[in-house]
C-alpha cells in the first residue's frame, strides 16, 4: 500500500513542488513504520523526545526489558517511579509517562476509545495530558497511528530540511512552512518522511 501511495505522491509532486520532486527523484521507495499499539507508540514518541536516534533507541529498549516485552500500561503500572526512570528518562518524562498510563488505564482502553473521536479532539485531550506537547502528539499521528496527512511544523528536522533541502528561509516561521506543506497535502507525512531522508542524505559524508 505504501509503495502505491509513494508513487502518487510523487506524482503529485511533479504537478505542485517541482523543487521538491527533483529533490526526492533518488530516493529509494519508502518502508512502511512499525505497526505497535497505541499506547506502546506513544510512550515511544515520549522517550523519544529531544534525544538523538541513537539515543532514543537505548531508552526504549530499556523500557521494554521492564515490561517484559512490548510496552503496556499494564506493566508500567507495576514498577516504581524510580524504576521507570533509571531507563533514561527524565524526572518530567517518567512523570507524563506514567499520567498516560492513568489516562490510558491498565487496558488501555481509555486511549483506544479516545482514538474513535476525529483527530482534533484526540489532539486536544492528548494535549491536556502533562508534558504531552504539539511535537509528541503530531508523532503520534504520523508514525504511530499512520496518518497519511500530517505536517509537524514544530519538527526542528523538517524545519532544516526544507531550510537546506527545499531553499526556504532560515527565519521562516511555521505558518510559512505550513503553507508549503498544504501543496503537498494529501500525502503530508509521506512528504516529511521525504524530508527527513533527504536532510539525512545530504548531512552524509562524501
Amino acid at each position: 500500500m505504501i509503495e502505491r501511495q509513494d508513487q502518487e505522491f510523487r506524482a503529485h509532486l511533479e504537478k505542485v513542488d517541482v523543487e521538491f520532486h527533483r529533490l526526492i527523484k533518488s530516493h529509494p521507495p519508502l518502508a512502511p513504520f512499525e505497526k505497535r499499539q497505541p499506547f506502546d507508540a506513544l510512550v515511544r514518541i515520549l522517550a523519544s523526545q529531544q534525544l538523538s536516534v541513537k539515543a532514543a533507541q537505548s531508552v526504549c529498549q530499556k523500557i521494554e526489558r521492564l515490561c517484559n516485552g512490548d510496552i503496556d500500561a499494564q506493566s508500567l503500572s507495576e514498577h516504581h517511579w524510580e524504576s521507570i526512570r533509571a531507563c533514561g528518562l527524565s524526572a518530567a518524562k517518567t512523570n507524563c509517562v506514567l499520567a498516560l498510563v492513568d489516562f490510558s488505564g491498565t487496558d488501555e482502553t481509555g486511549l483506544d476509545n479516545l482514538l474513535l473521536s476525529e483527530w482534533e479532539d484526540v489532539r486536544r485531550a492528548l494535549l491536556s495530558i502533562k508534558g504531552i506537547g504539539p511535537w509528541s502528539v503530531d508523532m503520534f499521528g504520523m508514525v504511530g497511528l499512520r496518518m497519511p496527512d500530517l505536517f509537524a511544523s514544530g519538527d526542528l528536522g523538517l524545519r532544516m530540511a526544507m531550510v537546506e533541502c527545499l531553499n526556504m528561509p532560515a527565519n521562516a516561521k511555521p505558518a510559512a512552512l505550513e503553507a508549503r506543506a498544504l501543496h503537498w497535502s494529501p500525502y503530508r507525512t509521506l512528504a516529511s518522511r521525504h524530508l527527513w531522508q533527504a536532510l539525512d542524505r545530504k548531512r552524509q559524508p562524501r
